[in-house]
């Protein structure tokens, strides 16, 4: 199943569209209801008067002016501002009947529908905006469903089929054993002999076939115990090698590189940003801490900052590690004003620095709360860091809860962007919040050039902030790591 934190976002998004359906739905109803009063034809819109035009003095009997057609009809408003402008009409006609309005409020029940209209097409624009802005989410979660029916779906043929091959079998091996009952009764003594030594020489081939497999095989395992006890005998070399520090050094690149497909030592050494998400209590903060201790290490990079609204809870727990390296602290005790200026400052610095200066390391925490804490801010950082740090020579290793467009701090129309231009690495945790120190890594090219999305990870039981510590430590041969840094720049 989907991550229950995505499906109920997605429950939330259908329950808002729902909505706006709806209530476009009774919107655009009334506008059409209230068009049939609007431009029905039954019954007068307008006040209406009668009149002929007959003079005031009247010298024969013979005259009919106000009888039959030519009794006259116009609107009551239009005859009265005619006869109050022209004397000459007013002299002339002789008012008649006041006609009033059957239907008086047809241009309000027009007025009412289009605005009725109006507001549905307002409703349904917001929730097209709503659906386009979290479509990557439903699709995700959509997806994720689809491949799990799928799994169900071969899972249940696979029985099936094991099931059906299994009957087959049985019931060729009974036919067989049936026919062959039936034909060995028919056969005469010197036939059933003859029958009894072939059989014999079949069992004697397999049996020697057989002999001859397990002996390839056991030779191949010796070869593979030998290639084993060549290399243990390697790394033992490198240990017991009296230049410390060679040896030390070779060992952490070793166990970096030999783990998974040396994906460790591809983050270590490479300057691709690198966004690191999944639940609460994931271990997210300390494989970060983890990693900018390795690309402090290997790439001689200065932790330059340390962007996070909970620095003052984590500088004793996840930035232990980090803070002799006295890196600037941004957003302490949740002050996002003081986070923003740290993008402030790091646009500064990209566009000022070059591949020239000496590397540098920058760590973003909590993405997701910045999104709505300083959204003027926020939407601006991540397309930055996928453009800019690498030229200015710094490492960004960003810290969200999800690749959502509210997880990267309300950015929208970037997830294209951000799969060709960084390293994602999903960690998991336990239903009590627990990292499992495993997860997904998407967005990494192996050695053989072949980009690789979704690849199962695990983090060894040595990458921790404070063993990593240890061993670099011992590589240095000191027991300050600063002091070891100021001895190799010396």
């Amino acid at each position: 199943m989907p991550q229950k934190y995505l499906e109920l976002q997605e429950q939330q998004i259908v329950q808002r569209l729902r909505r706006n359906t709806l209530a476009a739905g009774f919107c655009t109803l009334t506008g059409f209801t209230l068009l049939i009063p609007a431009f029905s034809v039954e019954g007068t819109k307008f006040d209406y008067q009668t009149f002929c035009f007959q003079p005031k003095i009247v010298y024969s009997t013979d005259h009919h002016y106000c009888t039959g057609s030519k009794i006259r009809r116009g609107i009551a408003w239009r005859v009265a501002l005619e006869g109050a402008n022209n004397q000459e009409f007013k002299d002339k006609v002789t008012l008649l009947k006041f006609l009033p309005a059957q239907n008086p409020h047809a241009g309000l029940y027009g007025l009412g529908s289009a605005a009725f209209f109006s507001a549905a097409f307002l409703l349904f624009s917001h929730g097209t905006e709503q659906l386009e802005a979290n479509l990557d989410l439903v699709v995700g979660n959509k997806k994720a469903l689809i491949q799990e029916r799928s799994l169900e779906q071969m899972k249940h043929l696979s029985i099936q089929t094991l099931k059906t091959q299994q009957e087959e079998g049985f019931i060729k091996e009974a036919m067989n054993r049936d026919h062959g009952t039936e034909l060995y009764e028919l056969m005469s003594d010197g036939e059933k002999k003859l029958a009894a030594e072939e059989a014999n020489q079949a069992k004697q081939l397999t049996d020697a076939d057989f002999e001859l497999k397990k002996a390839t095989l056991n030779a191949q395992t010796a070869e593979q115990l030998e290639q084993e006890v060549k290399h243990r005998i390697e790394v033992n070399k490198l240990r017991k090698s009296s230049d410390v520090t060679e040896s030390n050094q070779a060992q952490l690149e070793l166990m970096l590189k030999e783990h998974e497909d040396s994906w460790l030592w591809t983050l270590a050494k490479g300057k691709m940003p690198i966004i690191i998400y999944g639940k609460q209590g994931a271990y997210k903060s300390y494989t970060a801490a983890s990693l900018a201790l390795l690309k402090s290490h290997f790439q001689r990079a200065k932790l330059y900052s340390i962007s996070d609204p909970h620095a003052h809870q984590n500088k004793d727990t996840a930035w232990k590690e980090l803070i002799p390296s006295e890196p600037d602290i941004k957003g302490s005790h949740e002050n996002w004003e003081d986070y923003g200026e740290s993008i402030d400052n790091a646009k500064e610095r990209w566009s000022m620095r070059t591949l020239n200066d000496d590397p540098i390391i920058s760590i973003w925490d909590e993405l997701t709360t910045m999104g709505m804490e300083i959204p003027d801010k926020s939407i601006i950082l991540m397309p930055k860091v996928i453009s800019a740090p690498r030229k200015a020579n710094e490492n960004v290793i960003c810290i969200t809860h999800s690749l959502t467009n509210a997880g990267l701090g309300g950015v929208e129309g970037m997830s294209e962007a951000i799969k060709e231009g960084t390293i994602r690495l999903k960690l998991k945790a336990n239903g009590f919040q627990q990292p499992l120190f495993k997860g997904e890594l998407s967005g990494w090219t192996d050695n053989e050039g072949n980009d690789i999305n979704d690849k199962p990870v695990t983090l060894p039981p040595w990458f921790r902030p404070d063993k990593l510590v240890q061993m670099i430590q011992r590589e240095w041969g000191i027991g300050n790591r600063q002091q070891a840094i100021a001895k190799n720049d010396k």
